[in-house]
């Protein structure tokens, strides 16, 4: 982080930890775009929510993102999933 920050180049603002320099492209995986940030507040708000497992077990363990929808939502659930979420979901279809 001092190499970002001695050289001015604190890439967007963004606090990213990392044991080595990154390029430019890797921060920019870490960057959520804004048309994702506020699709996910809105579900968030709505019928989701995040959780994690046991972080004493697992302590890098990655979130998981939930939303609860009846089964005739199951196309717009997809839709969320691989259309508007793509940059931060797997791959793996949505379970009703």
């Amino acid at each position: 982080m001092t190499k970002y920050l001695d050289t001015g180049k604190a890439y967007k603002n963004k606090w990213v930890f990392s044991s080595s320099p990154l390029s430019e492209e890797k921060l920019s995986q870490w960057v959520i775009p804004t048309e994702v940030k506020d699709a996910l507040v809105g579900d968030l708000l709505g019928d989701g929510h995040i959780s994690r497992g046991d972080i004493s077990k697992y302590p890098n363990a990655n979130a998981r993102l939930e939303f609860t929808f009846s089964v005739k939502n199951l196309a717009y659930l997809t839709h969320l999933k691989f259309v508007t979420y793509a940059t931060i979901c797997t791959l793996a279809k949505p379970t009703p």
